[in-house]
């Protein structure tokens, strides 16, 4: 018996194990993917989240029954992906039917205040059924990670968060588009 692959082979074996088990079986390789997956595959619950909006109404994830909402998450401040990710919820937008709200959440609830909010909401257009929210928990990270949405602030003052925008009818999660995604609003 050769014993040159005794030690080594077990160790290769571990390491697979330990990299199948942290990458959710090989599915998940960064923290955004991971978060998604850990979530659930849709149709998923959403967490009961209140938001102010730049019109000063509090809303919550759960209030628009039998319409679908279309959901971001944005900062005001960014110029990486939010940019893009709003582009994106223009283009679903201009391509409903006009039955379906769009909501755009800010991950930086401190420095996104109402009246920045209300002025970015004018500057994309003022649409009625687009709401630019921010969170009015203190704790609302746990209930965006049981979403499927990371948020993490970094030393530099930027937000790594979740771009993908998220398609919720009745309390569920039913789809998650990528912000790269070129589908049209489905409205099943």
């Amino acid at each position: 018996m050769n014993l040159k692959w005794f030690l080594p082979l077990p160790l290769l074996l571990l390491s697979f194990s330990f990299l199948w088990w942290f990458t959710l079986g090989f599915s998940a390789f960064t923290v955004f993917s991971y978060t998604l997956k850990k979530a659930g595959t849709p149709p998923y619950p959403v967490p009961s989240i209140k938001l102010i909006c730049h019109n000063g109404k509090v809303v919550s994830l759960h209030n628009f029954e039998k319409r679908d909402i279309y959901v971001n998450f944005i900062y005001l401040s960014c110029y990486y992906g939010c940019p893009i990710s709003l582009t994106k919820m223009f283009y679903l937008i201009k391509n409903s039917n006009g039955g379906d709200i769009f909501i755009s959440v800010s991950v930086d609830p401190e420095r996104d205040t109402i009246p920045k909010l209300k002025e970015r909401w004018h500057l994309l257009g003022g649409f009625n059924h687009w709401l630019f929210c921010k969170p009015l928990e203190k704790n609302w990270k746990p209930k965006f990670l049981k979403m499927g949405v990371w948020v993490y602030r970094r030393k530099d003052g930027l937000i790594n968060h979740t771009l993908e925008i998220f398609r919720i009818r009745n309390k569920k999660v039913v789809e998650v588009i990528p912000v790269t995604a070129t589908t049209e609003v489905s409205g099943s």
